[in-house]
């Protein structure tokens, strides 16, 4: 099934590259039974949306950590972000989009659910969530909080866990946090935390869920993090706190109780009591017993993500930025968004639109919340955009990331999965590019070659990956190549199941050279009174991070654990500087690539 629409007959190819203003036109591509690509290609602003049916058999949607654990299974935490694509590919997903907000690890900011099992707890400052039933058919939306409570049988009283599947902080001393598997093998306590190991716990970790276990081990002052037993969970306190206090009052054998509450604020207390409901075989509450909609809704959430802030509320634009932590530049500039909608029917829009400067403005969550309702969406939630904006389909990343230097690595993504087209490799294909260099700022038709004929570019059969290699330029779904800047790379695109590529050549004059600014902040750790936390951002010009960017530390009057570093594929480096006095200490951050920064010892470790 195909449809092609051109809105203004403006632009022209002929296998020659021209300068002539593009067309709008509307491509729209039949994935699968129920699963369609939209891309609407403006002179402006590129849309992408995906439209899933839940109605139709083997059609649904999941959640996925980036690299299959917080931590990829290697108990470090900054390495458990993955890109869009590679989670696609490894899931075996028909397509997928970036989901939550995040931080330098693969813990998300807000609420995480992958098939009935918690991996994250909604952001401190109430943020929007969207989340699906076991069915896949019901949406649940809503503005959520957090309440986790410890208990033992009899013992007095109880302690607040604070947080899931996170690094226990090293700021805040009066933290908790539970770990199941979903973190890693073990732990993400510190040095000093006080650790309660649990067994027989009746998993998975599930909202609103009464969840039960018996106290193996109690370790007052851990030197390196517990490891999480298969059937158990683990909670870290930090020393000195009073849920350490209360984790030390406890003994082996101890029966606890554990909930995670997650609702709207004014429902919190109903999503405590419905762990006092009977559960079903799948583990989730069999009646409602007058309690609230909101509180039985998460608690038979399958899979959910956060994002914030909300979009449509019963198909009126609701967005409240200020109310979910989000400044108004946020909210009204122009950027790459994701978002999330849903039909009262179980149609789900996941949309990524495009926010790459001489390729596409980007939009404002009014704009966002607009496109949405156009598609007959009634309620939405805005998720990470920008840099992270990314949508993969069947293989290839249809969209250009905005920040130019390909897909980030992010913590979380919503998957769709429907029944996958048959493919055929025994056909003869070949993807025909230019033959001659092709100027900056003009476009060209590359071609399909199926079978002896020509298929049009914007055919069902052919996916095109929006960015071409080397960051020359981009594709869109009507196989048009936009030159953007002087260099070689490879078109991509996927027919019957092939990849294929093509090589492009573009000439032009020699583009400015990249600039780059530095960022440092040099805080107290907490580990110990005579160290600092250092940590660097380097940035490009165009707003992309400066990725292996060389950066020296230099100390006076203290040594750095890491003098030497190199910034990673988000532009970050970070090491400890031990003093060696109370006071006169000093570090400069030298490349050279930006101006040397200098900063002051911190008063606080003086």
């Amino acid at each position: 099934m195909r449809f092609y629409l051109v809105f203004a007959l403006v632009f022209c190819v002929c296998g020659l590259s021209s300068a002539i203003v593009r067309a709008d036109v509307v491509v729209v591509k039949q994935l699968a039974p129920g699963i369609s690509l939209t891309q609407e290609i403006r002179n402006d602003l590129t849309i992408n949306v995906l439209s899933v049916d839940t109605a139709q058999p083997g059609v649904h949607i999941e959640t996925a950590i980036g690299a299959r654990s917080i931590t990829a299974g290697t108990g470090d935490p900054a390495r458990g972000r993955d890109t869009v694509s590679s989670v696609v590919q490894r899931t075996r997903a028909l397509a997928g989009v970036n989901a939550d907000y995040f931080g330098g690890t693969g813990d998300p900011l807000g609420l995480g659910i992958t098939n009935g099992d918690l991996y994250s707890e909604p952001w401190k400052t109430p943020r929007a969530a969207f989340g699906l039933d076991a069915t896949g058919r019901t949406a649940y939306f809503g503005v959520l909080s957090f309440a986790g409570v410890l208990s033992a049988e009899g013992k007095e009283g109880s302690a607040d866990v604070i947080s899931i599947d996170r690094p226990l902080a090293l700021t805040d001393h009066n933290d908790m946090v539970v770990y199941n598997q979903l973190y890693g093998p073990v732990s993400g306590g510190r040095p000093g935390a006080v650790e309660l190991i649990v067994n027989g716990v009746n998993l998975p970790l599930q909202p609103n869920k009464l969840m039960t276990g018996t106290v193996d081990a109690i370790m007052p002052s851990i030197t390196a993090a517990s490891p999480i037993p298969d059937d158990g969970i683990v909670f870290s306190a930090s020393s000195g706190s009073a849920a350490a206090r209360y984790l030390l009052g406890l003994n082996r054998g101890d029966r606890i109780h554990f909930v995670a509450a997650i609702a709207p604020a004014s429902d919190l207390r109903d999503a405590l009591n419905v762990t006092d409901l009977v559960r079903g075989p799948d583990t989730l509450p069999s009646r409602s017993a007058g309690l609230s909609r909101n509180a039985m809704a998460w608690a038979n959430a399958l899979n959910a993500v956060g994002g914030g802030p909300r979009l449509l509320v019963d198909g009126k634009v609701d967005i409240d930025g200020y109310a979910e932590g989000f400044n108004d530049g946020f909210v009204n500039g122009p950027h790459a968004r994701t978002a999330v909608g849903a039909t009262p029917n179980g149609k789900i829009f996941l949309v990524a639109v495009e926010g790459k400067p001489f390729v596409s403005s980007g939009v404002s969550l009014y704009e966002l919340a607009s496109i949405l309702l156009r598609y007959g969406a009634v309620n939405a939630i805005n998720l990470d955009g920008g840099g992270s904006t990314t949508m993969d389909v069947g293989g290839v990343t249809v969209n250009y990331p905005s920040e130019g230097m390909g897909e980030r690595r992010v913590a979380d993504t919503l998957l769709v999965f429907g029944n996958r087209p048959e493919q055929d490799h025994d056909k003869d294909i070949s993807l025909i590019g230019p033959d001659r260099p092709i100027k900056v700022g003009t476009f060209f038709e590359l071609k399909v070659r199926y079978n002896g004929s020509n298929l049009g570019p914007d055919d069902s059969l052919i996916l095109w990956a929006g960015p071409v290699t080397g960051g020359i330029g981009n594709v869109t779904q009507d196989g048009i190549f936009h030159a953007l800047r002087r260099g070689y790379g490879l078109a991509t695109a996927i027919v019957h199941g092939q990849k294929l590529t093509a090589p492009i050549t573009v000439s032009g004059p020699e583009a400015a050279p990249e600039t780059y600014k530095i960022a440092v902040t040099l805080s107290k750790s907490p580990v110990a009174m005579d160290r600092s936390d250092v940590s660097i951002r380097v940035s490009a010009s165009s707003g992309a991070p400066g990725v292996h960017i060389p950066v020296q530390v230099i100390v006076v009057g203290g040594s750095a654990e890491h003098a030497s570093l190199t910034t990673d594929e988000d532009g970050l480096a970070s090491t400890t500087i031990t003093w060696s006095g109370t006071q006169g200490g000093s570090v400069s951050i030298i490349s050279d690539k930006t101006e040397t920064l200098r900063l002051e010892q911190p008063t606080e470790a003086k």
